[in-house]
């Protein structure tokens, strides 16, 4: 891993930075090059295939001043979805393991009677 990152990657992001939020243009440099270093962190990752849009608003979209208002909710709109999705399954998940346990219990407490002949 190299402590320098690629200046054209940086530039990529620093200009999308500028795009979305409302920064100055050293601290959308000094932004980018911190997400870009770690991006080339990871390793084995291929940062070209990384949406770099995506990683940028959910980076610093709670952070930074948007430059747009319709942008910026609907971004929120898309984390408040994305968290209902997820509590939507994480319920419907407890919700099969709850009805899973309670039939196992069922089960052990079910007694075997044998009738033997007279």
């Amino acid at each position: 891993m190299s402590d320098i990152p690629t200046p054209s990657r940086v530039t990529l992001v620093a200009s999308r930075i500028l795009e979305i939020f409302d920064v100055s243009e050293a601290e959308a440099r000094e932004l980018a090059t911190g997400i870009v270093l770690h991006a080339e962190g990871w390793g084995g990752v291929d940062l070209p295939v990384i949406e770099w849009d995506r990683e940028v608003t959910n980076r610093f979209g709670v952070r930074l001043k948007w430059r747009s208002d319709v942008a910026r909710e609907r971004f929120l709109k898309d984390k408040q979805a994305t968290a209902a999705a997820y509590e939507s399954y994480i319920r419907a998940r407890k919700k099969s393991l709850t009805r899973r346990q309670s039939q196992r219990r069922d089960r052990s407490r079910r007694v075997l009677r044998i009738e033997l002949p007279t």
